[in-house]
């Protein structure tokens, strides 16, 4: 991938092509005639910018479940948490995506899925994770959790299937430990710790709606997300309580052609409210609160060569983000940029 400004932990000012490499294991075998057993394994190694050539090996995906065929699957390990389930009708773009929230790769899910005459549910547990990725909460510590999903796709109405999917995640965090250091610049340019703040809980629902197959004709889908994430904290000997909020709407249309391309459209806008008892400096809570948005655009044309092989292009363009406030910069690293950016990509699968 070629990228305008720049890639993952770069300054904005780098232009950079940027390599990616995965590798999988996917096995199934028959238990019974009726039960399936089940795993996935998946790696990453990738090159921002950083021609280092020892780089990381990330484990993104690994997991195993029992599949009882029409009477639903239990899965555990690392994956996404089914709550996504609702988010997921916009979550099909190329690199850069939309946001959706809470939906990234964690381990220590079991869940049940269950699917059957056009109906869609499901529940999950989490347990006890340290750096649990919570998405536009940062990383969090957490003692326990679980999510609900539920939706419904009709048969073919007009261009397509229309489905309507609802979901809700509650996290508990652990109230141990060092918690998120908050910091702050000093007189000297140096930055400086100021104190910690520990997440309690996480609340979030999500709501779907979709009409048509992505790739196939007309697609259209829409999708909102709260979330609020209540905690504690103390900066510079002084103890503070808070809450931040986030609502994000997130929209996109697309058109699939047969001859392979694929050209689509959408629009994110995620505000975020956070609330505190206490002037909170480091937070930039002048007064106890603060509201901030992002809004940004992306257009992207994709086109099959053939089953392996995909080659697309892509361009972001900020719609009027508040500063220092960007969910694509965010994504990408470096939140006091705006997100103006394109970049083409070519990617084959085996």
């Amino acid at each position: 991938m070629y990228w305008s400004n720049h890639a993952s932990g770069m300054d904005s000012e780098d232009q950079t092509v940027s390599d990616r490499v995965r590798f999988s294991l996917d096995g199934r075998t028959q238990l019974t005639n009726n039960i399936a057993g089940y795993g996935f394994y998946e790696w990453e190694i990738e090159h921002n910018g950083d021609s280092t050539e020892n780089q990381e090996v990330n484990g993104r995906y690994a997991y195993l479940g029992v599949d009882f065929g029409k009477f639903g699957q239990v899965q555990v390990g690392r994956y996404e948490d089914p709550f996504e389930y609702a988010g997921n009708v916009v979550d099909n773009l190329e690199e850069a995506g939309l946001l959706c929230g809470l939906d990234e790769r964690n381990s220590g899910h079991l869940s049940y899925m269950w699917s059957g005459y056009g109906f869609d549910a499901g529940v999950s547990y989490q347990f006890a994770e340290d750096s649990y990725d919570a998405d536009q909460f940062d990383t969090i510590d957490v003692n326990g959790g679980f999510s609900v999903y539920a939706g419904y796709t009709t048969p073919t109405v007009g261009f397509g299937p229309i489905s309507i999917r609802a979901a809700y995640l509650y996290l508990d965090g652990q109230h141990e430990g060092e918690g998120t250091k908050l910091t702050k610049i000093a007189p000297d340019g140096q930055e400086q710790e100021v104190g910690n703040v520990f997440t309690k809980n996480i609340k979030s629902s999500d709501f779907g709606l979709s009409w048509g197959n992505m790739g196939d004709g007309w697609y259209v889908a829409t999708h909102y997300n709260y979330a609020k994430a209540t905690g504690y904290g103390t900066e510079n000997n002084n103890d503070f309580e808070a809450i931040a909020k986030t609502k994000t709407w997130e929209s996109m249309v697309s058109y699939g052609f047969d001859n392979g391309v694929v050209l689509s459209a959408a629009y994110s806008q995620v505000k975020l409210k956070v609330e505190a008892n206490a002037d909170v400096d480091s937070l930039d809570l002048a007064e106890g609160e603060a509201t901030v948005t992002s809004k940004y655009a992306q257009v992207v044309a994709s086109y099959d060569v053939n089953e392996n092989f995909r080659v697309w292009g892509e361009a972001i363009f900020d719609c009027g983000s508040d500063d220092g406030y960007n969910i694509y910069d965010l994504y990408k690293g470096d939140e006091g940029k705006a997100a103006n950016a394109f970049l083409v990509g070519a990617r084959y699968t085996f």
